[in-house]
């Protein structure tokens, strides 16, 4: 990996020893450049944010020292881009032992970038220092102090945010609940707003507690945003980010509910599709406004309000944890047990998971203290205890989902990967992506670049060396997933480390407003001026590098990503060995693949090595490389589907009537009458035509629905046949039934 050159961009750490605070020591904080801190650092520290956040702790874990909890802010953030004012928040997760980022919107990112580029804290007091309630308090000069709140203790972060407030006046918040300040392993954190924002998969919250922090509150002013560049207007002009900011990640809910993949009961019952359709009624008629990260155009959360009278934020993936998967089918249920679980600090999906445990102890009879499915209110007592310690059972939770199911005897009920909760997805994508992420599964459970057609994205990835069969599409095809999952990881850790939203670049791309090389450019100037074209994407590849490689030397093995109830679909060819194929590779410096080299590779997915895995040319340094396609052979191929296709069909220029039923998500859910998403229509047209052609058409015949449908000529929806993505010029034949689904979403 290569190590800091000459030419280098300047960064400020502001590291903090708290220990040395809390003793009066002069030399207790410091800000300083990256430089002046006196030892190597990788490339790819020089992004900032995420990247330089590794690099801290990598070298902490290099030199023996406890790992800090490290705050930092990208490129993007500083220079006020918009959709760019994410925090990313890191450290060694007290509840898996490994490496665990988050990204958190708010004002925090904005105030702390006009201070620093990372904020490092340790402490040299040896120990962990709970339920001490200090307050870091952090001034425009970076200057620091301590001040002792005992109140913070028992306070719900929402809470101590407004107090704080009123207290410091203008300032960002960066909050622990009660769960935090008392150790419990999947506590989180909430970034500071009227609307809290959350983060800290893997109890980041606890790392907070250990240094003895109730708060870290940042009193700098916020850097400016910039409202009117160009890429504010693209970003205003892309229907991809408006069907997505109207769905709020709720679109998911009718998309996995059509396809059949919506799951209740600890995930192992399909959900009932009346019950589905009662659930995405509630979700509509609850919804009352939306919130995003500090100056992003087009906002993605929604508040909803509840049956008490209050508003409450969610997201699919917390409500579909604290809901269907504990039985819960009103959506007001879920909504309660998420306020719950913000109120004290607790990570939603962990919580889920652990209450989903006891769900099933209690139906098999091992705990009879524990709450049924569908009992809310003894969910509700179960995470209060949890906090408490007021029960054996709570402090049993309170230990996290893996450690619950040991004691209960669940292991393989629990799907869990390197020590955190997972969804078992029949997608093998998403499945792949949440058990080899070195930095927490969510942030590789849904791709957002594979919401755009599947040729242009093909294209997209052979630029970087990554030649994507057409099977890697179909969601339930073992081929080129290892190849998918990597290029994300690869993009995914490029943009957060600049605090850039990786949906809004894949809806940029896929509304045709700007390419690959454009993007990079627009978003890391310096970056791709020291380094030239592609850059970018190595930069990414070396952090999913340098990620694993801390995570092997705090222990972790092959096996961590490769648990037992996934083990015999992600040891398929082209699924885990295809990945560790390319990360293998990486590592050897091949940065190119030919169409058949994952299929070249050893079948032991056990070991991560950098013996010859891949075929190709290497491509050269990694300073200043350029990335080309190893092969044109598959670029702008549009002309099957890329799965299920079948042979090409020599007849589809002989048309005859014919009727397709089609199923709108999302915005597209215009399609129906009342937007009633999981009714079909039927539709008569002449066939076969192809995919974008029947896109053409719906935009035609619903008008309200086509700016879901087609942009300038470009498919903006994606079409799916049987779960499957079909390509722009895939054909759509009679009887045909498909899913029209206007935005892919993380949350």
């Amino acid at each position: 990996m290569s190590r800091t050159s000459p030419q280098t961009i300047a960064l400020r750490v502001l590291r903090v020893d708290l220990g040395a605070l809390r003793g009066g020591s002069s030399g207790a904080a410091r800000c300083a450049s990256l430089a002046e801190w006196g030892s190597e650092y990788p490339d790819f520290a020089q992004l900032g944010g995420g990247a330089l956040g590794l690099a801290w702790i990598a070298q902490a874990a290099r030199a023996g020292r406890p790992a800090p909890l490290v705050v930092s802010v990208g490129e993007c953030v500083k220079r006020g881009a918009p959709t760019a004012a994410r925090a990313s928040v890191a450290s060694r997760a007290p509840l898996t032992g490994l490496f665990a980022e988050g990204l958190v919107g708010g004002e925090l990112a904005r105030r702390l970038a006009s201070v620093a580029d990372a904020l490092a804290l340790e402490s040299s007091e040896e120990g962990p220092h709970l339920e001490r309630g200090d307050v870091l308090v952090i001034e425009s000069d970076a200057s620091v102090r301590l001040e002792r709140d005992f109140a913070a203790l028992d306070e719900s972060p929402r809470a101590l945010h407004a107090r704080l407030r009123e207290r410091f006046g203008a300032c960002a918040v960066l909050a622990n609940g009660p769960a935090g300040r008392r150790g419990v392993a999947f506590a989180n954190l909430a970034a500071s707003g009227d609307t809290p924002h959350f983060v800290g998969r893997g109890g980041l919250g606890a790392a907070l507690g250990r240094l003895g922090l109730a708060a870290v509150c940042v009193r700098a002013p916020s850097v400016a945003s910039r409202a009117d560049s160009e890429l504010t207007q693209a970003l205003l002009a892309s229907p991809r980010l408006a069907a997505r900011a109207e769905g709020g990640t709720f679109e998911q809910l009718e998309s996995l509910g059509a396809s059949g993949e919506l799951r209740t009961r600890a995930f192992e019952r399909e959900a009932a599709p009346a019950n589905v359709r009662e659930l995405a009624r509630d979700i509509g008629e609850q919804r009352t406004r939306a919130h995003g990260c500090q100056g992003c155009p087009t906002p993605c959360g929604w508040e909803f309000r509840t049956s008490s009278g209050g508003l409450q934020p969610a997201r699919f993936g917390a409500s579909y944890a604290l809901g269907l998967n504990l039985g819960l089918d009103g959506f007001d249920d879920a909504l309660a047990l998420l306020a719950l679980c913000d109120e004290l600090g607790l990570d939603a999906k962990e919580a889920g998971a652990a209450l989903a445990l006891l769900a099933i102890a209690a139906q098999e009879g091992a705990r009879l203290d524990a709450p049924q499915f569908g009992d809310r209110a003894g969910f509700e007592r179960v995470l209060r205890e949890c906090v408490s310690g007021a029960s054996e059972l709570g402090r049993l939770v309170a230990r996290g989902p893996r450690e619950l199911a040991r004691a209960l005897g669940l292991e393989a009920r629990h799907t869990c990967a390197k020590g955190a909760s997972v969804r078992p997805d029949d997608n093998l994508a998403a499945l792949l992506g949440q058990c080899v992420s070195s930095r927490g599964g969510d942030s590789m459970r849904t791709f957002p670049f594979q919401s755009v057609d599947a040729a242009q994205l093909r294209e997209w990835c052979a630029r970087g060396g990554f030649e994507l069969p057409e099977e890697a599409f179909d969601p339930r095809a073992p081929r080129g997933k290892g190849l998918l999952v990597a290029w994300h990881e690869d993009w995914s850790n490029a943009l957060d480390a600049l605090g850039f939203c990786s949906f809004s670049a894949a809806a940029l791309l896929s509304d045709g407003v700007t390419d690959i090389e454009a993007l990079e450019a627009a978003l890391a100037p310096q970056w791709v001026a020291l380094r030239g074209r592609g850059a970018l994407l190595r930069a990414g590849a070396e952090l999913s590098l340098a990620q694993r490689e801390l995570n092997r030397s705090w222990g972790a093995s092959g096996d961590d990503e490769r648990p037992q109830w996934a083990r015999v679909r992600l040891d398929a060819p082209g699924v885990l060995p295809e990945y560790l194929a390319v990360r293998a590779a990486q590592s050897a410096g091949r940065w190119s693949w030919s169409a058949a080299a994952s299929e070249a590779a050893p079948s032991d997915t056990t070991s991560e090595t950098a013996s010859d895995l891949a075929r190709g040319e290497q491509s050269g340094p990694a300073t200043g490389a350029t990335n080309e396609p190893v092969s044109n052979s598959r670029r702008g191929t549009a002309s099957d589907s890329a799965p299920h296709a079948g042979p090409r069909d020599a007849a589809a220029g002989e048309r005859r009537p014919g009727r397709v039923r089609v199923r709108g998500i999302g915005a597209a859910a215009a399609l129906h009458p009342g937007g009633r998403a999981l009714e079909a229509l039927e539709v008569a047209l002449e066939l076969p035509c192809t995919a974008q052609e029947l896109l053409t058409q719906l935009a035609q015949r619903v008008p309200a629905a086509a700016p879901a449908m087609v942009n300038a000529g470009r498919p903006v929806a994606n079409v799916a046949r049987g779960g499957a993505l079909l390509t722009a010029g895939a054909l759509v034949r009679d009887g045909d039934e498909l899913d029209i689904v206007a935005v892919v979403s993380g949350g």
